[in-house]
């Protein structure tokens, strides 16, 4: 960018600041809740779309497999997830999230996202379009900082 960004775009920077602050705190009382730290949080919200081998998890959050072994001890300790043998490759071992885990903290994730689903029945098929492109912007511009600074 060779000159200063509009008021616009200064304005757009900001809310995703804002926002990031605002997840950054409701993901700190997430962990406080369940008493885990914020990297164990991390590896909670992967786990949220299902089981997965250590390795893709090492992978996901930028990790060694033997942190990853230690996390995930940490959380087994705590009931919030589950080492399960995988059906595909009785080698392998799947690390599941258990019922705790979603008993627990899904109320508290499950109030914003009700209450973006109110927000988003209030918008015109247009305007939901619109915000999402936005917000996929933004995504990459996220993905684009992380690719950069990490070598990628």
């Amino acid at each position: 960018m060779n000159h200063p960004p509009s008021s616009g775009a200064l304005a757009l920077i900001a809310i995703c600041r804002e926002l990031y602050a605002v997840i950054d705190r409701l993901d700190q009382q997430a962990a406080d809740q369940v008493g885990v730290s914020r990297n164990d949080l991390r590896a909670l919200n992967v786990l949220e779309n299902g089981p997965c081998r250590a390795g893709v998890l090492a992978d996901t959050l930028g990790l060694t497999t033997g942190s990853i072994s230690t996390l995930v001890d940490r959380l087994e300790k705590r009931g919030l997830v589950v080492r399960d043998r995988d059906p595909q490759d009785r080698r392998a071992v799947l690390i599941a999230p258990t019922d705790r885990l979603f008993d627990e903290l899904g109320p508290l994730y499950r109030q914003v996202a009700v209450h973006l689903a109110n927000v988003a029945e209030e918008y015109s098929d247009e305007e939901l379009d619109s915000a999402l492109g936005h917000l996929r912007d933004v995504v990459a511009a996220y993905r684009s900082a992380t690719r950069e600074s990490s070598g990628g």
